[in-house]
Protein backbone atom coordinates (compact mmCIF):
# COMPACT_ATOMS: atom_id res chain seq x y z
CA UNK A 1 0.00 0.00 0.00
CA UNK A 2 1.19 3.49 -0.79
CA UNK A 3 1.68 5.99 1.99
CA UNK A 4 1.51 9.72 1.21
CA UNK A 5 3.96 11.72 3.30
CA UNK A 6 2.68 14.87 4.93
CA UNK A 7 6.04 16.57 5.30
CA UNK A 8 9.48 16.62 3.76
CA UNK A 9 11.38 15.48 6.84
CA UNK A 10 10.87 14.01 10.27
CA UNK A 11 11.20 16.22 13.29
CA UNK A 12 10.47 16.58 16.94
CA UNK A 13 7.47 18.29 18.45
CA UNK A 14 7.65 22.04 18.49
CA UNK A 15 8.99 23.25 21.79
CA UNK A 16 6.82 26.34 21.91
CA UNK A 17 4.96 26.23 25.20
CA UNK A 18 2.82 29.10 26.36
CA UNK A 19 3.40 30.86 29.68
CA UNK A 20 0.34 31.01 31.88
CA UNK A 21 -1.01 32.16 35.19
CA UNK A 22 1.01 31.19 38.26
CA UNK A 23 -0.38 28.80 40.85
CA UNK A 24 -0.58 31.63 43.39
CA UNK A 25 -2.61 33.78 40.98
CA UNK A 26 -4.90 30.85 40.23
CA UNK A 27 -5.40 30.23 43.93
CA UNK A 28 -6.38 33.87 44.50
CA UNK A 29 -8.76 33.66 41.55
CA UNK A 30 -10.26 30.49 43.03
CA UNK A 31 -11.03 32.34 46.26
CA UNK A 32 -12.54 35.28 44.39
CA UNK A 33 -14.71 33.11 42.16
CA UNK A 34 -15.90 31.01 45.08
CA UNK A 35 -17.19 34.16 46.74
CA UNK A 36 -18.70 35.78 43.67
CA UNK A 37 -20.07 32.75 41.84
CA UNK A 38 -21.55 30.21 44.25
CA UNK A 39 -21.80 26.65 43.01
CA UNK A 40 -25.10 25.59 41.50
CA UNK A 41 -25.89 21.91 41.12
CA UNK A 42 -29.11 22.46 39.17
CA UNK A 43 -29.62 21.31 35.62
CA UNK A 44 -31.55 21.90 32.46
CA UNK A 45 -31.06 23.81 29.26
CA UNK A 46 -30.53 27.53 28.99
CA UNK A 47 -28.79 29.99 31.25
CA UNK A 48 -26.56 28.54 33.97
CA UNK A 49 -24.54 30.82 36.26
CA UNK A 50 -22.31 28.41 38.12
CA UNK A 51 -20.12 26.96 39.26
CA UNK A 52 -17.36 29.17 37.89
CA UNK A 53 -14.56 28.06 40.21
CA UNK A 54 -10.92 28.06 39.17
CA UNK A 55 -8.67 25.35 40.52
CA UNK A 56 -5.01 26.10 41.19
CA UNK A 57 -4.19 22.49 40.36
CA UNK A 58 -5.69 22.66 36.88
CA UNK A 59 -3.27 24.95 35.05
CA UNK A 60 -2.40 23.71 31.59
CA UNK A 61 0.20 24.36 28.90
CA UNK A 62 -0.02 23.79 25.16
CA UNK A 63 2.52 22.68 22.56
CA UNK A 64 2.27 22.47 18.76
CA UNK A 65 2.64 19.42 16.55
CA UNK A 66 3.08 19.39 12.79
CA UNK A 67 -0.10 20.43 10.96
CA UNK A 68 -2.26 17.69 9.49
CA UNK A 69 -2.02 16.94 5.74
CA UNK A 70 -5.65 18.04 5.23
CA UNK A 71 -8.02 20.32 7.08
CA UNK A 72 -10.91 18.42 8.67
CA UNK A 73 -13.63 19.17 11.16
CA UNK A 74 -16.44 17.11 12.72
CA UNK A 75 -13.66 14.61 13.26
CA UNK A 76 -12.91 11.40 15.13
CA UNK A 77 -9.54 10.48 16.64
CA UNK A 78 -7.79 7.69 18.51
CA UNK A 79 -4.42 6.74 19.96
CA UNK A 80 -2.99 3.42 18.71
CA UNK A 81 0.41 1.71 18.57
CA UNK A 82 2.46 1.09 15.45
CA UNK A 83 4.33 -2.08 14.58
CA UNK A 84 7.47 -0.75 16.26
CA UNK A 85 5.58 0.08 19.44
CA UNK A 86 5.59 3.83 18.82
CA UNK A 87 2.36 5.75 19.57
CA UNK A 88 0.16 6.82 16.66
CA UNK A 89 -2.64 9.39 16.48
CA UNK A 90 -5.33 8.54 13.91
CA UNK A 91 -7.63 11.33 12.66
CA UNK A 92 -10.54 11.17 10.21
CA UNK A 93 -13.03 13.93 9.54
CA UNK A 94 -14.82 16.11 7.03
CA UNK A 95 -14.15 19.13 4.85
CA UNK A 96 -17.18 20.45 2.96
CA UNK A 97 -14.87 22.14 0.44
CA UNK A 98 -12.70 19.06 -0.16
CA UNK A 99 -15.04 16.09 -0.08
CA UNK A 100 -13.01 13.87 -2.39
CA UNK A 101 -9.66 14.03 -0.61
CA UNK A 102 -9.69 15.49 2.90
CA UNK A 103 -13.06 13.98 3.82
CA UNK A 104 -11.90 10.50 2.83
CA UNK A 105 -8.40 10.53 4.30
CA UNK A 106 -7.16 8.40 7.17
CA UNK A 107 -4.40 10.59 8.62
CA UNK A 108 -1.90 8.99 10.99
CA UNK A 109 0.62 10.93 13.08
CA UNK A 110 3.75 9.17 14.31
CA UNK A 111 3.82 11.05 17.61
CA UNK A 112 7.50 10.57 18.41
CA UNK A 113 8.66 11.49 14.91
CA UNK A 114 6.03 14.24 14.51
CA UNK A 115 5.33 13.01 10.99
CA UNK A 116 2.01 12.42 9.22
CA UNK A 117 1.11 9.79 6.63
CA UNK A 118 -2.15 9.15 4.79
CA UNK A 119 -3.21 5.53 4.92
CA UNK A 120 -5.94 3.26 3.59
CA UNK A 121 -9.44 4.61 3.08
CA UNK A 122 -12.26 3.55 5.38
CA UNK A 123 -15.23 1.54 4.03
CA UNK A 124 -17.67 4.46 4.32
CA UNK A 125 -15.59 7.52 3.38
CA UNK A 126 -17.08 10.97 3.58
CA UNK A 127 -18.97 10.34 6.81
CA UNK A 128 -18.52 12.59 9.82
CA UNK A 129 -19.80 13.07 13.39
CA UNK A 130 -18.73 9.48 14.12
CA UNK A 131 -18.23 8.33 17.70
CA UNK A 132 -14.80 6.79 18.21
CA UNK A 133 -13.26 4.37 20.71
CA UNK A 134 -9.88 2.65 20.76
CA UNK A 135 -9.21 -0.68 22.47
CA UNK A 136 -7.08 -3.75 21.82
CA UNK A 137 -5.10 -1.52 19.45
CA UNK A 138 -7.99 -0.97 17.09
CA UNK A 139 -10.08 2.11 16.41
CA UNK A 140 -13.86 1.74 16.30
CA UNK A 141 -15.97 4.33 14.44
CA UNK A 142 -19.66 4.14 15.33
CA UNK A 143 -22.55 5.72 13.45
CA UNK A 144 -22.22 9.11 11.76
CA UNK A 145 -23.77 11.60 9.41
CA UNK A 146 -23.55 11.34 5.61
CA UNK A 147 -21.68 8.74 3.59
CA UNK A 148 -24.02 5.92 4.63
CA UNK A 149 -22.43 5.82 8.10
CA UNK A 150 -25.46 6.15 10.36
CA UNK A 151 -25.70 2.44 11.13
CA UNK A 152 -22.14 1.27 10.67
CA UNK A 153 -19.25 0.08 12.81
CA UNK A 154 -15.93 0.68 11.03
CA UNK A 155 -12.79 -0.83 12.57
CA UNK A 156 -9.19 0.19 11.83
CA UNK A 157 -6.13 -2.01 12.41
CA UNK A 158 -3.01 0.21 12.29
CA UNK A 159 -0.52 -2.69 12.04
CA UNK A 160 -2.12 -4.16 8.92
CA UNK A 161 -3.43 -0.75 7.75
CA UNK A 162 -6.80 -2.39 7.08
CA UNK A 163 -10.36 -1.21 7.73
CA UNK A 164 -13.08 -3.76 8.37
CA UNK A 165 -16.72 -3.78 9.44
CA UNK A 166 -18.21 -4.97 12.72
CA UNK A 167 -21.81 -5.74 13.58
CA UNK A 168 -23.95 -2.68 12.82
CA UNK A 169 -25.22 -0.77 15.87
CA UNK A 170 -28.68 -1.64 17.12
CA UNK A 171 -29.93 1.89 16.38
CA UNK A 172 -29.32 4.37 13.58
CA UNK A 173 -27.80 7.73 14.47
CA UNK A 174 -25.10 10.31 13.92
CA UNK A 175 -23.41 12.72 16.36
CA UNK A 176 -23.68 10.16 19.15
CA UNK A 177 -20.99 9.50 21.75
CA UNK A 178 -19.08 6.44 22.95
CA UNK A 179 -16.56 5.21 25.52
CA UNK A 180 -15.23 1.82 26.48
CA UNK A 181 -14.83 0.13 29.84
CA UNK A 182 -12.74 -3.02 29.48
CA UNK A 183 -14.05 -4.84 26.40
CA UNK A 184 -17.46 -3.16 26.30
CA UNK A 185 -18.27 -0.05 24.26
CA UNK A 186 -21.12 2.14 25.49
CA UNK A 187 -22.78 4.15 22.72
CA UNK A 188 -25.50 6.74 23.39
CA UNK A 189 -27.60 9.48 21.87
CA UNK A 190 -27.24 11.26 18.56
CA UNK A 191 -29.56 12.44 15.81
CA UNK A 192 -32.18 9.82 14.92
CA UNK A 193 -31.52 8.10 11.58
CA UNK A 194 -28.72 10.59 10.91
CA UNK A 195 -31.38 12.92 9.51
CA UNK A 196 -29.72 16.33 9.61
CA UNK A 197 -32.95 18.23 8.99
CA UNK A 198 -35.67 16.36 10.89
CA UNK A 199 -33.88 13.85 13.11
CA UNK A 200 -34.86 14.11 16.76
CA UNK A 201 -32.32 13.80 19.61
CA UNK A 202 -32.14 10.33 21.11
CA UNK A 203 -32.04 8.88 24.60
CA UNK A 204 -31.20 5.48 23.10
CA UNK A 205 -28.08 3.61 24.22
CA UNK A 206 -26.52 0.25 23.38
CA UNK A 207 -23.53 -1.75 24.58
CA UNK A 208 -21.17 -3.48 22.15
CA UNK A 209 -19.27 -6.55 23.31
CA UNK A 210 -16.02 -6.46 21.36
CA UNK A 211 -15.13 -10.11 21.95
CA UNK A 212 -18.48 -11.49 20.72
CA UNK A 213 -19.18 -8.76 18.12
CA UNK A 214 -22.68 -8.37 19.56
CA UNK A 215 -24.76 -5.33 20.49
CA UNK A 216 -26.61 -5.60 23.80
CA UNK A 217 -29.43 -3.56 25.29
CA UNK A 218 -28.96 -1.00 28.09
CA UNK A 219 -31.18 1.60 29.70
CA UNK A 220 -31.68 4.84 27.75
CA UNK A 221 -30.35 8.15 29.01
CA UNK A 222 -32.65 10.35 31.08
CA UNK A 223 -32.17 13.26 28.65
CA UNK A 224 -32.05 13.08 24.84
CA UNK A 225 -28.89 14.68 23.47
CA UNK A 226 -26.64 14.79 20.45
CA UNK A 227 -23.19 16.42 20.12
CA UNK A 228 -22.57 15.54 23.79
CA UNK A 229 -19.23 14.97 25.50
CA UNK A 230 -18.79 11.46 26.92
CA UNK A 231 -16.04 10.11 29.15
CA UNK A 232 -15.28 7.44 31.73
CA UNK A 233 -13.23 7.04 34.87
CA UNK A 234 -13.00 3.32 34.19
CA UNK A 235 -16.06 2.51 36.30
CA UNK A 236 -18.90 4.84 35.31
CA UNK A 237 -19.97 6.51 32.06
CA UNK A 238 -20.39 10.30 32.08
CA UNK A 239 -22.30 12.34 29.47
CA UNK A 240 -21.85 16.12 29.59
CA UNK A 241 -23.91 18.76 27.78
CA UNK A 242 -24.82 18.45 24.13
CA UNK A 243 -27.95 19.66 22.36
CA UNK A 244 -31.59 18.62 22.26
CA UNK A 245 -32.49 20.38 19.01
CA UNK A 246 -34.04 18.68 16.01
CA UNK A 247 -31.49 18.12 13.25
CA UNK A 248 -27.82 19.01 12.96
CA UNK A 249 -27.49 22.60 14.15
CA UNK A 250 -26.08 24.70 16.98
CA UNK A 251 -29.40 25.54 18.63
CA UNK A 252 -30.75 24.33 21.98
CA UNK A 253 -27.55 23.63 23.92
CA UNK A 254 -28.06 21.89 27.27
CA UNK A 255 -25.99 21.60 30.43
CA UNK A 256 -27.06 18.17 31.72
CA UNK A 257 -24.60 15.89 33.47
CA UNK A 258 -25.72 12.26 33.08
CA UNK A 259 -23.96 9.36 34.80
CA UNK A 260 -24.42 5.66 34.02
CA UNK A 261 -23.56 2.77 36.32
CA UNK A 262 -22.93 -0.30 34.10
CA UNK A 263 -22.97 -2.75 37.01
CA UNK A 264 -26.55 -1.82 37.91
CA UNK A 265 -27.78 -0.50 34.54
CA UNK A 266 -28.86 2.76 36.21
CA UNK A 267 -28.62 6.44 35.27
CA UNK A 268 -28.32 9.51 37.48
CA UNK A 269 -28.75 12.98 36.01
CA UNK A 270 -28.95 16.66 36.79
CA UNK A 271 -32.39 18.25 36.49
CA UNK A 272 -33.73 15.06 38.04
CA UNK A 273 -37.14 13.78 36.99
CA UNK A 274 -37.75 11.01 39.48
CA UNK A 275 -40.60 9.53 37.45
CA UNK A 276 -38.20 8.56 34.67
CA UNK A 277 -34.76 8.49 36.27
CA UNK A 278 -33.47 5.80 38.59
CA UNK A 279 -30.75 7.55 40.56
CA UNK A 280 -28.79 7.82 43.76
CA UNK A 281 -29.44 10.55 46.30
CA UNK A 282 -26.69 12.76 44.80
CA UNK A 283 -27.71 14.95 41.86
CA UNK A 284 -24.76 15.51 39.50
CA UNK A 285 -23.67 19.12 39.12
CA UNK A 286 -24.60 20.58 35.74
CA UNK A 287 -22.06 21.71 33.16
CA UNK A 288 -21.19 25.38 33.82
CA UNK A 289 -22.20 26.62 30.35
CA UNK A 290 -24.64 24.83 28.03
CA UNK A 291 -22.95 23.77 24.82
CA UNK A 292 -22.27 20.95 22.37
CA UNK A 293 -19.59 19.93 19.91
CA UNK A 294 -16.78 19.54 22.47
CA UNK A 295 -15.79 15.99 21.54
CA UNK A 296 -14.95 13.46 24.28
CA UNK A 297 -14.45 14.34 27.94
CA UNK A 298 -10.88 13.37 28.79
CA UNK A 299 -10.21 11.89 32.25
CA UNK A 300 -6.83 12.77 33.73
CA UNK A 301 -5.58 13.21 37.30
CA UNK A 302 -8.98 12.25 38.68
CA UNK A 303 -10.91 14.88 36.70
CA UNK A 304 -12.76 15.20 33.42
CA UNK A 305 -11.82 17.99 31.02
CA UNK A 306 -14.19 19.28 28.31
CA UNK A 307 -12.70 21.60 25.73
CA UNK A 308 -14.17 24.18 23.37
CA UNK A 309 -17.55 23.64 21.73
CA UNK A 310 -19.90 25.82 19.73
CA UNK A 311 -23.27 27.53 19.78
CA UNK A 312 -25.45 29.30 17.21
CA UNK A 313 -24.69 33.00 17.55
CA UNK A 314 -27.85 34.95 18.29
CA UNK A 315 -29.91 31.77 18.39
CA UNK A 316 -29.74 30.91 22.10
CA UNK A 317 -29.82 32.57 25.52
CA UNK A 318 -26.12 33.44 25.03
CA UNK A 319 -27.13 36.12 22.56
CA UNK A 320 -24.78 37.43 19.90
CA UNK A 321 -21.09 36.68 19.47
CA UNK A 322 -18.64 37.40 20.93
CA UNK A 323 -19.62 36.97 24.56
CA UNK A 324 -16.56 37.46 26.81
CA UNK A 325 -18.49 36.45 29.93
CA UNK A 326 -18.53 32.86 28.69
CA UNK A 327 -15.37 33.03 26.54
CA UNK A 328 -17.41 32.79 23.35
CA UNK A 329 -15.51 34.03 20.29
CA UNK A 330 -16.99 36.07 17.46
CA UNK A 331 -17.12 32.87 15.43
CA UNK A 332 -19.38 31.12 17.94
CA UNK A 333 -16.64 28.93 19.45
CA UNK A 334 -15.98 28.58 23.19
CA UNK A 335 -12.40 29.34 24.16
CA UNK A 336 -12.77 27.65 27.52
CA UNK A 337 -11.89 24.45 29.36
CA UNK A 338 -14.06 23.17 32.19
CA UNK A 339 -13.05 20.42 34.59
CA UNK A 340 -15.33 18.14 36.62
CA UNK A 341 -14.25 16.38 39.80
CA UNK A 342 -16.58 13.39 40.26
CA UNK A 343 -15.35 12.85 43.81
CA UNK A 344 -16.59 16.24 45.02
CA UNK A 345 -19.28 16.65 42.31
CA UNK A 346 -17.78 20.06 41.52
CA UNK A 347 -16.94 21.92 38.33
CA UNK A 348 -13.80 24.01 38.01
CA UNK A 349 -12.78 26.58 35.44
CA UNK A 350 -9.31 26.04 33.97
CA UNK A 351 -7.52 29.44 33.97
CA UNK A 352 -6.17 29.03 30.44
CA UNK A 353 -8.19 28.57 27.30
CA UNK A 354 -7.30 26.57 24.24
CA UNK A 355 -4.33 27.08 21.94
CA UNK A 356 -6.85 27.29 19.08
CA UNK A 357 -10.54 27.48 20.08
CA UNK A 358 -12.41 24.77 18.15
CA UNK A 359 -15.53 22.67 17.95
CA UNK A 360 -15.90 19.38 16.15
CA UNK A 361 -12.49 18.16 17.23
CA UNK A 362 -11.94 14.89 19.10
CA UNK A 363 -9.65 15.29 22.14
CA UNK A 364 -7.85 12.08 23.09
CA UNK A 365 -5.42 11.10 25.81
CA UNK A 366 -2.00 9.81 24.78
CA UNK A 367 1.73 9.94 25.53
CA UNK A 368 3.67 13.15 24.92
CA UNK A 369 6.25 12.95 22.12
CA UNK A 370 9.26 10.87 23.16
CA UNK A 371 8.07 10.71 26.75
CA UNK A 372 9.58 8.14 29.13
CA UNK A 373 7.53 5.22 30.46
CA UNK A 374 5.24 6.26 33.28
CA UNK A 375 5.17 9.93 32.30
CA UNK A 376 1.88 11.80 32.58
CA UNK A 377 -0.20 11.59 29.39
CA UNK A 378 -1.30 14.65 27.42
CA UNK A 379 -4.45 15.58 25.51
CA UNK A 380 -4.22 15.79 21.70
CA UNK A 381 -6.57 18.20 19.91
CA UNK A 382 -6.16 18.06 16.13
CA UNK A 383 -8.44 19.51 13.48
CA UNK A 384 -11.93 20.77 14.17
CA UNK A 385 -13.59 24.01 13.16
CA UNK A 386 -12.57 27.51 14.22
CA UNK A 387 -16.01 28.98 13.57
CA UNK A 388 -19.52 27.66 14.04
CA UNK A 389 -21.21 25.46 11.45
CA UNK A 390 -18.96 23.99 8.74
CA UNK A 391 -15.29 24.85 9.10
CA UNK A 392 -12.04 22.91 9.16
CA UNK A 393 -8.40 23.51 10.14
CA UNK A 394 -5.12 21.61 9.96
CA UNK A 395 -3.83 22.66 13.39
CA UNK A 396 -2.66 19.91 15.74
CA UNK A 397 -1.56 20.50 19.34
CA UNK A 398 -1.48 18.86 22.73
CA UNK A 399 -2.36 20.02 26.23
CA UNK A 400 -0.40 19.13 29.32
CA UNK A 401 -2.10 19.37 32.73
CA UNK A 402 0.42 20.97 35.10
Amino acid sequence: MAFAAAGSSKGTAAATFHAFTSRRSAALLLLFCALVFPSNGGGGSGHHWGPLLVSASNNVAWASMRNMPYAVGESSSGILMGGNGDPLLVVVGYNNKDKNTASKATMVLDINANYWTVRSQRPFPGGHHMAAVTLRNKMYLIGGLDGGTSRTLQIYDPIADIWSLGAPPSFTAGAGAAVNINDAIFYCGGINNGDQKRGIPLTTCAKYDVLSNLWLSMKPMPHAVHHASMGTDGKLVYVFGGRNSTGNNGYSPVNFTQIYDPDNDLWTASNNNKSTIQSSSVVPASVPVSRGGMGPAVFIRGRFFILGGEVKCGGTWLGGCPNPTYNLTKGGIFNRIDSYDPGSNTWFRVPQGMMVPVHGSYPVLGPAPNSPPGADPVVYVCGGGDKADWSAITTCSYMRVL
